[in-house]
């Protein structure tokens, strides 16, 4: 700040506090003015001026005409101001004889020592003149010289006691104010100092908790993190990193040429030429290689990483998994996979042979014991034509049997085309199909509308097929069989006891008979393969009928039930998914 700023912001200052002395000498001069009586009192002027006084008076303070008028700061123009107020004050309330004299000389002398001592006395001395020149007009200096002139002095030494009882109050106000206001201050920013602290305590336990987390998260998943500065070769390991390498948390100070000691010496190569190419291109690929962990024991371990910054000032941060589990079950399922294709394999030349080598000798079984019968049947006596007529029935039954064997083997969900299918249509066929059968045992077969939904034809005919014979076959004697088809859509979360997507919907399809029925304590077992409930010779059959049926529902995505009540009749439950998943 320069002396010209200085000096302005001094007279600003200054400015103020006469406001504040000026209002004082106002109001209680005006007080006064009502209570004191003088004949020299010229009443007009005195009110007119009282009037003006108090406009002046609140005009500066409120106003503050000195912040932007430098004629106001200036210290001639305030003691001009004041004088001329208090002569013309001093003239309207009796002059010599006036009691407002010592009290107005006394602030103008106070509020003049604001600015500086030469101030002062260019103000006393202008004043004097003044009020004498007021005396020598008004007639009453004559015989009053020396009064007044003692007057004068006095008032001035009461002026200058005045300005430092006033400044000393003041600068004691201002002390009091300004340590207030650093107590505040001081009080304001412990707080906030305390809030901060606060705060940071917060933040440093949610980022130990959060630590806590990633280490927990890094030792639940066989990762360990790492950080690598290429300037300053300066490499960090996380806590669980030295574990993978079956150390303790630093147990030693990381390298590169550290790593590469526990890695695989036939991976070493691989690593250093990725290593390589990740420098020349800044950009890191995922690698795999085998290491030995201190106590040598080997693991595969995938590295992954980042590399950020520009020019020298490189940093690569990344992580190391632990995927020796991963491999291991990999190269298990790899294993098994060849098994499961060397049995596919064996069991291809197995349905080949079942459906050429096999199926020959048994159908001339069948041919020369049919022939044997018929030919010679008359001179074979009545044991060997027994013996004759089971050979010939149980060739038929290794027929049904192989054929069966051999739809089961071709019911495989691998290779099948899905297309929209209306059960309508596959219900007719399958009537259609069985109806010699249907007209000997006198069925009656009713269903309600069913609808069309995605399905391989050929399954789902078979699959309808397996399941109204069954409902025919297993009928009661001397009652006619009364098979009933039903369908209703439902939620996935309804299918009870099996997990079906319980957000989706299904079709319920139910085909009911008044059968023989069976024990519940059979319903799974029921789909068993080569699983009968009654002898051969009651009921005829292969056992596999219903395997083949589960089987098929089971390529369409949905799940079979069967329920029975003996001597009742069974119910089986089919769900099929509205939309193919």
């Amino acid at each position: 700040m320069d002396s010209k700023d200085a000096l302005r912001q001094q007279t600003l200052t200054a400015e103020k506090q006469i406001s504040i002395v000026r209002m004082l000498v106002i109001i209680f001069g005006t007080a006064t003015f009502f209570f004191i009586e003088n004949a020299f009192i010229q009443k007009k002027l005195a009110h007119f001026l009282l009037v003006l006084i108090w406009i002046y008076g609140l005009y500066v303070p409120i106003f503050k005409p000195y912040e932007k008028f430098p004629i106001f700061t200036a210290s001639w123009f305030t003691s001009i101001t004041d004088c001329i107020f208090a002569i013309l004050w001093i003239y309207a309330t009796g002059g010599y004889f006036s009691p407002y004299h010592v009290m107005f000389y006394t602030s103008i002398i106070a509020v003049s020592f604001r600015f500086n001592l030469k101030t002062t006395l260019i103000t006393s001395a202008l004043y004097t003149i003044t009020y004498f020149a007021l005396l020598i007009y008004m007639n009453q200096l004559t015989g009053n010289e020396n009064f007044a002139a003692v007057r004068m002095g006095f008032i001035f030494i009461i002026g200058f006691m005045t300005h430092l009882i006033t400044s000393e109050t003041l600068f004691q106000t201002q002390q009091k104010l300004s340590m207030k206001k650093l107590m505040e201050e001081a009080k304001y920013h412990h707080d906030l100092l305390k809030q901060n602290q606060t705060e940071l305590y917060s933040l440093n336990n949610e980022l130990r908790l959060k630590n806590n987390i990633f280490n927990h998260a890094e030792e639940n998943a066989h990762i360990g993190s790492y950080s690598w500065n290429l300037k300053t070769n300066e490499l960090k390991y996380s806590d669980n990193l030295y574990r993978l390498l079956g150390c303790q948390p630093n147990e030693f100070t990381p390298s590169f040429e550290t790593y590469m000691s526990f890695v695989h010496p036939d991976d070493k190569p691989d690593l250093l030429k990725t290593w390589a190419e990740a420098k020349k291109n800044n950009i890191m690929h995922p690698n795999f290689q085998r290491i030995f962990t201190k106590q040598g024991k080997i693991k595969y371990l995938k590295t992954t990483g980042k590399m950020t910054g520009e020019g020298d000032n490189i940093l690569v941060i990344g992580t190391l998994q632990d995927v020796t589990t991963d491999i291991e079950l990999n190269e298990a399922l790899q294993q098994k996979n060849m098994e499961l294709e060397r049995s596919n394999n064996e069991l291809a030349s197995f349905n080949y042979i079942a459906s050429h080598d096999l199926q020959e000798p048994v159908r001339k079984i069948s041919t020369f014991s049919k022939l044997i019968i018929e030919k010679d049947g008359e001179v074979l006596s009545e044991a060997s034509h027994g013996y004759m007529s089971r050979i010939s029935a149980s060739s038929i039954r290794m027929q049904n049997l192989i054929d069966a064997f051999l739809n089961y083997s071709k019911n495989d969900n691998t290779k099948l085309v899905f297309e929209q299918i209306d059960l309508n249509l596959i219900i007719d066929d399958v009537i259609e199909s069985l109806s010699d059968m249907i007209a000997e045992k006198k069925v009656t077969i009713t269903k309600a509308e069913l609808p069309v939904l995605p399905g391989v034809k050929f399954q789902l005919q078979q699959l309808f097929v397996n399941l109204i014979s069954n409902a025919i076959k297993y009928s009661r004697k001397n009652v006619d069989p009364i098979i009933t088809i039903n369908i209703k859509k439902i939620k996935g979360s309804e299918i009870p006891n099996h997990d079906m997507n319980p957000k989706g919907s299904y079709w319920e399809l139910t085909i009911q008979d008044n059968g023989i029925g069976f024990e519940q304590k059979y319903s799974e077992k029921i789909f068993e393969v080569f699983q009968r409930l009654h002898n051969k010779d009651e009921y005829a059959g292969t056992g596999i009928g219903l395997s083949i049926c589960k089987k098929i529902v089971r390529s369409h995505n949905g799940c079979i039930m069967a329920s029975g009540d003996p001597g009742k009749g069974s119910l089986f439950s089919i769900y099929l998914p509205v939309s193919k998943f």
